[in-house]
């Protein structure tokens, strides 16, 4: 037997099997066949608009808009945020304090509700930023949560 023919060693029977062509067939359609497919999406779609529902975004672009909130505006909710946690970890937390970090939080929600943005090491929508509040002060300033509560849209509430 040759190197270059397709069958390959007698099986136990003393017959000639043949290699499977499947392979060979596959390597030869396939990149053609999945370049056409790439080729046509990118002519239909690459001029595509972002379709932003609700707070949440999906579109084009890789990870969604933009926030327009400015650095400022998110160091603000970003600092609100982290003070709840704070007061949170306290035996007596100030009430005042909670209340005015929801409110900012609140605010920022309100004023840019679409897009995403940096806080920490994480990108946030203003839909998450809200969740992330309601179960900061749910264990230490539970009479904050149905305000939180009724900014998230009806499907992220719990009942209660």
């Amino acid at each position: 037997m040759t190197g270059t023919s397709a069958e390959s060693k007698d099986d136990q029977g003393g017959r000639k099997r043949r290699k499977p062509v499947w392979p060979l067939v596959a390597a030869a359609t396939l990149p053609p066949v999945v370049a056409v497919v790439v080729v046509a999406s990118l002519a239909s779609g690459a001029s595509a608009p972002t379709v932003v529902e609700g707070n949440m975004w999906v579109g084009a672009e890789e990870f969604g808009p933009t926030s327009s909130a400015s650095p400022e505006d998110v160091q603000v909710a970003h600092d609100a945020l982290h003070e709840i946690g704070e007061q949170c970890l306290e035996a007596n937390p100030d009430r005042d304090v909670i209340g005015m970090s929801v409110d900012s939080i609140l605010d920022f929600a309100q004023r840019f509700p679409t897009g995403r943005f940096p806080i920490d090491d994480e990108t946030a929508t203003a839909t998450t930023l809200l969740v992330v509040t309601r179960d900061a002060v749910e264990k230490c300033a539970a009479w904050a949560v149905p305000e939180v509560e009724a900014e998230l849209p009806a499907d992220l509430r719990r009942a209660g």
